[in-house]
């Protein structure tokens, strides 16, 4: 939780809490319905700030 990071095709983001489905190198991140588009479950390399 605080960390900062980059996931290509996304932006920049802030982890800002975790769900208790949230474990491991697992990132959740959330968009508003009319920007989500086809995102879906993907498998991303993130890059840690």
């Amino acid at each position: 939780m605080g960390t900062r990071f980059h996931v290509p095709g996304y932006g920049h983001c802030f982890a800002a809490d975790i769900g208790e489905w949230i474990q491991g190198d697992i990132v959740n991140g959330w968009l508003p319905r009319n920007q989500a588009g086809d995102w879906n479950v993907q498998i991303r390399s993130v890059t840690v700030q």
